[in-house]
């Protein structure tokens, strides 16, 4: 890097030219953090107006908390037997026997119950993706069939340990992203003051139907089909 730093190519005008919209978009983000620091956080009365305005809208995810053995992929009848002793067996003997499976045999992969992550979010582990595919299926307390998981290497048996369906959010919990909506409109109506005040010093004026026209118009050298 040190040697390509003390090229020629940073003073290029094409590194230039690519260099200068990132360097104004960056004068331009610390000018309005300066012009928006005393916005004030909004208040209760404001929060609570705007949670019963959007609160059919706002909706809690679907969380789901699940557990797996994975076992190799030369041992399916293994797998298959066990997802039938775990139906025939109590709800709970999950909890035992999972574990004692990886400890008798180092090539089978137990992982205990996750914390609860979104279904609509990707795995938060790579070799867990087909895993929790399979998991957003199925319902709390529910063991799966042993299927091949290419992504955890294996024969997969999953276990639904909890599963939160979305519902209506409270008041509380929908505080914090309020807030932060609210705080942005209020900053975002302060920058336009900003601009309208600095374009009538200048004497600037806008014409917004000829800015649509503009950026509507191909740029020169292209053709449209």
């Amino acid at each position: 890097f040190q040697d390509a730093e003390k090229s020629p190519v940073k003073d290029s005008p094409e590194f230039q030219a690519m260099l200068t919209p990132q360097r104004d978009k960056y004068v331009l983000e610390q000018y309005y953090e300066i012009v928006t620091r005393d916005v004030a956080a909004p208040g209760k009365a404001e929060i609570e107006a705007k949670f019963q305005e959007v609160a059919q809208y706002l909706r809690t995810p679907d969380l789901i908390s699940f557990s797996a053995l994975v076992y190799p992929r030369d041992q399916e009848a293994r797998a298959r037997a066990a997802v039938q002793k775990l139906r025939q067996g109590d709800p709970l003997l999950w909890l035992e026997f999972a574990p004692s499976q990886a400890a008798a045999d180092t090539n089978i992969r137990y992982i205990p119950p996750t914390e609860l992550l979104d279904a609509a979010k990707p795995a938060p582990r790579p070799e867990w993706s087909d895993l929790f595919r399979l998991a957003r299926g199925m319902q709390e307390g529910e063991i799966s069939d042993a299927v091949p998981a290419a992504t955890a290497g294996g024969y997969g048996v999953v276990r639904v340990v909890d599963r939160q369906p979305p519902r209506a959010m409270t008041l509380q919990e929908a505080t914090p992203e309020l807030e932060k909506l609210l705080r942005q409109n209020a900053k975002d109506g302060v920058i336009e003051q900003t601009l309208v005040a600095q374009r009538k010093k200048m004497g600037v004026q806008v014409f917004p139907d000829r800015l649509q026209s503009s950026a509507a118009e191909p740029a020169p050298g292209t053709t449209t089909s």
